[in-house]
């Protein structure tokens, strides 16, 4: 079943495994701005840390993933400058009264997934690292992967939520998307 998103209202943006895409990550903050994007999750992997400027547009928070382990520090470094914050290997916020977690999803990580989901702490966990879209629950837990900025055959994506945690699929190549329930 398909909904409309309260564009009324606030939004979350989700990304992952931008891979330094910089004018797809643009577009992607241009499709973030049109819905009203407060705040964005980004699951890893950025990529050079010139991409960072895209992020500053929208208060960002970030975790490492797989290809950012070179840069870690730099990141640390260099993400609150653009003023976002920098998790590590994962992180947890709360917003709009919906408690969050995310990571890359990369190697032991992968448990930590699982481990999250039966703990039945949040009300939405993200991840990337596969680059494919997904979307699955456990008992109240949406589990999210917004695909990726820069996909290996598929269109590239993201995912914006409103607070009732409906998804929208956002393409940000073609300015074209699809909405899940």
């Amino acid at each position: 079943m398909s909904e409309t998103l309260d564009l009324s209202k606030p939004t979350l943006g989700v990304v992952s495994d931008v891979h330094g895409e910089i004018e797809t990550t643009a577009r992607a903050f241009d499709e973030f701005e049109k819905r009203g994007v407060e705040r964005v999750v980004c699951c890893g992997d950025l990529g050079d840390l010139e991409i960072l400027d895209v992020f500053r547009r929208i208060p960002t928070d970030f975790v490492a993933g797989n290809c950012d382990a070179s840069r870690r520090e730099a990141l640390a470094v260099e993400i609150p400058k653009i003023g976002g914050r920098f998790w590590g290997d994962f992180g947890e916020i709360e917003w709009r009264g919906k408690r969050i977690f995310w990571t890359h999803g990369h190697g032991r990580l992968e448990d930590r997934i699982a481990d999250e989901a039966y703990s039945e702490l949040w009300d939405l966990i993200c991840f990337g690292h596969t680059h494919r879209f997904e979307t699955r629950r456990y008992n109240q837990t949406l589990i999210l992967n917004p695909g990726a900025i820069q996909a290996r055959g598929e269109k590239p994506s993201c995912a914006v939520l409103d607070a009732e945690l409906r998804i929208e699929r956002v393409f940000p190549a073609t300015f074209s998307f699809w909405r899940f329930a």
